[in-house]
């Protein structure tokens, strides 16, 4: 009869580990599906964290870009400058040498 009992005892804790064993491989179940959420997440957020990578440098070499740009801007600036105050100069010599020409002949009959 004792043998009887400690066989049934046996039974039941045995039982008991099955149990144990079995909550055991479902919680290892939802922790693997959790972590498998956190590497999604990790991944999409490494993604992200590229493409604001990538669009950072794209955004650095277009602003590389306008100052180019700017710069290039200010020198043709200052050569419309130069050519407008060159114009101005061949105006002006052929406004004084149309005055010569102009009082040339009319100013010798005087």
């Amino acid at each position: 009869k004792k043998q009887d009992n400690l066989s049934e005892e046996l039974s039941k804790k045995n039982m008991e580990i099955a149990a144990v064993n079995r909550s055991l491989d479902e919680l290892q179940g939802e922790l693997s599906k959790f972590d498998d959420e956190v590497k999604a997440v990790n991944r999409a957020s490494e993604e992200k964290g590229e493409a604001l990578k990538k669009e950072k440098a794209d955004h650095n070499e277009t602003k590389k870009e306008l100052e180019v740009t700017q710069m290039e801007l200010r020198a043709t600036k200052k050569e419309l400058a130069m050519k407008s105050g060159e114009l101005e100069d061949l105006k002006d010599k052929i406004a004084a040498e149309m005055n010569k020409n102009s009082c040339g002949e009319g100013c010798a009959f005087m």
